[in-house]
């Protein structure tokens, strides 16, 4: 979404905050991220080696363990945290709540215009509107526990830290990728930010993510510009590859 932390400070700047016209929102106000922005000092890293890692291919490994001496050498301390129980059936859960929410919006203009919805989505609308309403609650109820959980996990570092994907990007287009590494920070609430770390074998960009607690956005920012400054990739795909 931007090509420097600064430009995501600002774009969060103007996006965060209360919501009138949405009854769901935060009402939390929005903290000043830009003119904190320089303010991190050397952090504390907490790297979460179970399923990140090992769901990881091994370039993939290799780019975060490049990535962690890097901002080690420069001052970082890292330490590993273990993940808890409840991320077990997070990534499940996060896909069934989704789907039934999403199919509660959709379903007048599902039940007409069917056929003019792409087929991943169309089957993920029909799973929602299957889904019954215990297996729905059940999986909130999961997800309560998982996002507190969660919350107790990340005040152990200033950030948790993983990579971005399991694997470099797919030159297919019709495709988004692997997203299993990006679902559980969307289901528990803990905000994310993604930095370039270079470039795959392949040309494509790979990168880790940095995870902090619930509305520690301007922390967050500010240690991604810490890291930011030390990775200091340029990114540069060759062109006609």
């Amino acid at each position: 979404m931007g090509r420097t932390v600064e430009d995501m400070a600002l774009l969060l700047q103007v996006m965060a905050g209360p919501d009138e016209l949405d009854p769901v929102a935060s009402k939390v106000s929005a903290g000043d991220y830009l003119s904190d922005l320089e303010s991190a000092k050397a952090p504390k890293i907490g790297l979460i080696t179970s399923f990140f890692m090992e769901e990881s291919d091994q370039e993939t490994q290799q780019m975060t363990r490049a990535i962690l001496d890097q901002l080690k050498s420069a001052g970082a301390s890292v330490v590993d945290v273990t993940l808890p129980e409840s991320f077990d059936t997070a990534f499940q859960d996060q896909l069934l709540i989704m789907g039934v929410e999403a199919a509660a919006f959709h379903k007048p203009m599902y039940e007409e215009q069917a056929a003019d919805y792409q087929p991943k989505l169309r089957e993920m609308l029909r799973q929602g509107l299957e889904t019954d309403a215990v297996t729905y609650t059940r999986a909130l109820e999961r997800r309560l526990r998982f996002s507190a959980d969660m919350r107790v996990l990340a005040e152990q570092a200033d950030v948790l830290l993983t990579p971005s994907t399991p694997t470099a990007p797919l030159a297919d287009l019709t495709n988004t990728g692997d997203t299993r590494f990006q679902g559980p920070w969307t289901s528990c609430g803990l905000p994310t930010i993604t930095l370039p770390a270079g470039l795959a074998k392949s040309g494509l960009p790979m990168g880790v993510q940095l995870i902090a607690s619930p509305f520690k956005e301007v922390r967050l920012l500010a240690i991604a510009r810490w890291c930011e400054k030390i990775i200091d990739v340029q990114l540069a795909p060759p062109v006609g590859a």
